[in-house]
């Protein structure tokens, strides 16, 4: 295998504590969270006016699960799903696949549209001990799907949800009980409802891609912008220039520089300003998010949230290096350093934050 490293040392040092040999699970920053409480629900905006109006506002307009449903216990009607339930209340654990996935041709009606994960991550329950950890996974790892080497963002793509499913559990050895998947458009949406979001852009981001549809146009300033969901999804999926010149490690880095973004959109889903703003969000929600939780599910899950600081949840990234193989570049998963992560996801036993 033809195989160069990209900035090694640099990965390392921002991604392996070196102090701690037993802990080599990178915590990713609280970057994530809001995509984890955008997919249960907007949890924590919308029990702040009331828990009940959330379940009766799913239970009448319930999540879309669509065709794509998977084989293996994913997609069940309300039944299965309330016996599901049952059983991870029993189960010391439960994971959830949660992905983002990115415009495809840019028609939000089109819902066959195949699209790649813009992000994806395994959100991990602890029901004993009432706790959450969420490890990213970047979306250029190598992984095999259907005997051909490709990277994990393919797997909706060539597959949508049952296959995205099956690659993330061989990659990590787990089982996958719930999924979540979220469309961009809603997050652009979501930004909108709550009147946009002010960050500050540390550098230019410009870039244009006319397959994808992209144009990031966004100047550097030293005050807070206020950026509308358009503006705030290009903030967020900005990894380089036209000119090439961009973020050191890629995707990583990326994930790291929304830590920003995150701790400002938060700080505004727990403002009491967002309450005249809730039944907005809850009537756009279910056109955009597809997932085998029912509404009972989501109100359980998204009050567990709800009780939770932001600080009490772990995040993490698989361990591994970002490198090349021929001239394709990919994010090598580490499987011998995964023993630890592996512990997590399997058994309950759930790891501290990395500090």
């Amino acid at each position: 295998m033809n195989r160069k490293d990209i900035n090694h040392n640099n990965f390392n040092d921002q991604h392996i504590d070196e102090n701690q040999e037993d802990v080599k699970i990178k915590k990713k920053g609280k970057s994530i969270f809001f995509k984890v409480v955008l997919a249960l629900g907007v949890a924590l905006a919308v029990l702040t006016a009331g828990g009940y109006a959330y379940l009766q506002s799913f239970s009448n307009n319930s999540v879309a699960l669509k065709e794509e449903k998977a084989s293996d216990g994913l997609g069940q009607n309300s039944e299965d799903s309330s016996n599901k339930n049952k059983e991870d209340e029993i189960n010391k654990s439960t994971n959830f696949l949660v992905v983002g996935v990115d415009n495809g041709d840019g028609d939000e009606n089109n819902k066959n549209d195949p699209r790649r994960t813009d992000t994806m991550m395994v959100v991990h329950y602890n029901h004993k001990e009432k706790k959450y950890d969420v490890i990213s996974i970047p979306r250029d790892t190598k992984v095999q799907i259907n005997g051909s080497t490709k990277k994990i963002n393919d797997a909706h793509f060539l597959g949508k949800v049952p296959l995205a499913v099956k690659t993330v559990e061989d990659l990590l050895s787990i089982k996958i009980d719930h999924y979540v998947k979220v469309d961009t458009i809603a997050f652009r949406k979501f930004i909108d409802a709550l009147g946009g979001i002010e960050v500050v852009v540390d550098r230019d981001m410009f870039y244009d891609d006319k397959i994808q549809n992209l144009h990031i146009n966004l100047s550097k300033s030293d005050k807070p912008q206020l950026l509308d969901g358009k503006q705030a999804e290009d903030f967020i999926r900005w990894r380089k220039n036209n000119d090439d010149t961009g973020y050191l490690n890629g995707d990583l880095d990326r994930i790291k520089h929304m830590q920003g973004f995150f701790n400002t959109v938060i700080g505004k889903v727990q403002s009491p300003s967002i309450i005249p703003k809730i039944p907005g969000i809850l009537t756009m929600l279910p056109k955009y998010i597809e997932t085998d939780l029912n509404a009972a599910d989501i109100m359980k899950y998204s009050m567990s949230l709800a009780k939770m600081e932001k600080e009490e949840i772990g995040y993490h990234t698989i361990p591994g290096e970002a490198g090349y193989e021929g001239i394709k570049s990919y994010f090598f998963y580490d499987d011998k350093e995964s023993s630890k992560l592996k512990e997590i996801f399997t058994d309950g036993e759930l790891v501290s934050k990395d500090k």
